[in-house]
């Protein structure tokens, strides 16, 4: 799956959005749980505000040697 789409109230956080997605796909809460996220071009903490069209981006942990 590449795109998901998920509602999420107006003023609602990235926690806010992270909550909407295990909800809609339980099998994802281990990975979004350890994931980063990024509005546009900026990564952010849970607690930043997601605006309404905004492209949010789920960055899973990746690992390799």
């Amino acid at each position: 799956m590449d795109v998901l789409d998920v509602d999420v109230p107006e003023g609602a956080k990235v926690a806010d959005l992270r909550q909407a997605i295990v909800e809609r796909v339980p099998n994802l809460a281990t990975i979004v749980r350890h994931s980063l996220w990024a509005i546009g071009t900026e990564y952010v903490g849970e607690d930043v505000e997601a605006s309404p069209n905004a492209d949010i981006a789920l960055i899973p942990p990746v690992s390799g040697g």
